[in-house]
């Protein structure tokens, strides 16, 4: 192939995607702010967001340095929740 990559790179890369971990972040208006909180991580894991645009960005930041991961090696379940 033009990549240089044979079959069996790409059937690894494929289960790499498949064994993608993915996280729900709850998402709730806080005044000013957005409240984030991870329930697969416990009560304790929550941050905010000062914008909406900003919510997958700080979501990322904040399990990547609580779990010692790269911050696009999961993916994101974004649940608004609504008070």
């Amino acid at each position: 192939p033009a990549t240089g990559t044979t079959g069996r790179g790409h059937h690894q890369v494929q289960e790499q995607l498949m064994d993608r971990k993915s996280y729900e972040v709850h998402v709730t208006r806080d005044g000013k702010w957005w409240a984030l909180s991870f329930p697969q991580l416990g009560p304790d894991a929550v941050t905010q967001a000062q914008n909406r645009k900003d919510i997958v960005t700080e979501a990322r930041d904040y399990l990547a340095v609580r779990s010692d991961i790269h911050p696009d090696s999961f993916d994101l379940e974004i649940v608004e929740d609504f008070l």
